[in-house]
């Protein structure tokens, strides 16, 4: 037995502004979170045209709380440099020289 999810249209009725500018309605923006200054993506598909909140920086707030970080940043340890000497070894000379002077061989 599957169960569907049936969602309740609702209509909101805004004008357009001589400038492009609409007025979402109170119920509206109060339904789904927006505010002043949230901003607000404009998605144009097969489908039609629908708009999304976007969430500011600050809802994400605590999303990794689970993971146990360290609050102190310099107690997590810095991965240790790569020693590319081994590697540089085994390119000949010639080829050497072109990469410390940005040479990139090709034809100018």
């Amino acid at each position: 037995m599957s169960a569907v999810l049936k969602t309740e249209t609702v209509e909101f009725e805004a004008t357009v502004t001589s400038k492009g500018q609409v007025t979402l309605p109170v119920a509206l923006r109060e339904s789904i979170g927006i505010t002043a200054g949230t901003k607000v993506k404009f998605i144009q598909d097969a489908g039609g045209i629908r708009f999304q909140a976007q969430k500011p920086i600050s809802a994400y707030r605590g999303v990794l709380k689970h993971l146990k970080l360290p609050h102190d940043i310099a107690v997590i340890p810095k991965e240790p440099d790569r020693d590319f000497d081994d590697i540089l070894k085994d390119i000949d000379s010639e080829h050497l020289r072109k990469l410390k002077n940005g040479e990139t061989g090709s034809a100018r």
